[in-house]
């Protein structure tokens, strides 16, 4: 990384620390255990390892530890067997569309589908690990990341800042946010199949009406694992709202049971 690219790091998160300082504690209790897995293309993954973690600490009781943002030595990592072992829940920033190392994807999605391990899914996770596999790119094929995520997603708008409606406003994550709120950019991503097991909890508007509203922020529940998903972060100044941060710790919370 270049010296002008740390100073751009560091100056995101020292925005983060200062605005999420006085950030209400919605968790009190044994710290919970989470993996920060991030990396791959098209995003400022650089900072954004360190503006998650920094989100999540301000809001309660949490260790984080991330893999990543080197994607290359990031996959080297998830492809162990105990990659995901000790951990609470896991947090995918990423974006991986092409990928279709299925044997890697296994190793992933059995922590759980099989082991019920809860899981955050964060704006590009929704693209990465489908995209080449099956016909339908818009269609769940049976692949095993979409059925950890419960939604597909093929492409999205412009960017454009995003108006947040929730559908579900007495859900528990959703309790504790504000009735709209509007994101100061994003790329608001097409929600082109929800699966049976997922519920949509807001949708999002960009004002383009040739695309219309679109899931932006949904619950999946993969066999025994409960996943949270919100298509919204492109930027990091969106990521540094104390919204964001919010719905994100919450999401996160209600995915662990412990949103009360």
């Amino acid at each position: 990384m270049t010296i002008v690219k740390c100073a751009m790091a560091a100056m995101v998160v020292g925005a983060v620390l200062n605005t999420d300082a006085e950030a209400e504690k919605l968790y009190r209790g044994a710290p919970i255990k989470v993996l920060h897995v991030t990396g791959g293309c098209c995003h400022d993954y650089a900072a954004q390892s360190d503006l998650i973690p920094a989100l999540i600490k301000a809001r309660g009781d949490f260790k984080v530890d991330v893999i990543g943002p080197d994607w290359k030595a990031a996959k080297v990592k998830l492809a162990k067997a105990d990659w995901a072992a000790g951990y609470d829940v896991i947090v995918y920033n990423i974006c991986d569309a092409h990928n279709t190392d299925t044997t890697l994807i296994h190793n992933i999605t059995k922590v759980h589908i099989e082991d019920a391990t809860p899981a955050v899914m964060i704006h590009c996770a929704l693209h990465s690990f489908h995209w080449n596999l099956g016909s339908d790119k818009k269609k769940y094929e049976g692949e095993e990341w979409v059925k950890v995520l419960g939604i597909t997603s093929a492409n999205h708008g412009p960017k454009a800042a995003i108006t947040v409606k929730p559908v579900l406003k007495e859900h528990p994550i959703m309790k504790g946010l504000p009735a709209t709120w509007t994101t100061p950019g994003g790329e608001l991503y097409n929600s082109h199949e929800v699966l049976p097991t997922a519920t949509p909890l807001a949708m999002g508007d960009n004002g383009n009406a040739k695309q219309g509203p679109q899931v932006c922020i949904w619950v999946n529940q993969c066999e025994q694992a409960r996943v949270f998903g919100t298509s919204l972060g492109h930027h990091n100044t969106t990521m540094q709202e104390p919204v964001y941060g919010d719905m994100l710790v919450r999401g996160l919370l209600w995915a662990c049971e412990k949103l009360k």
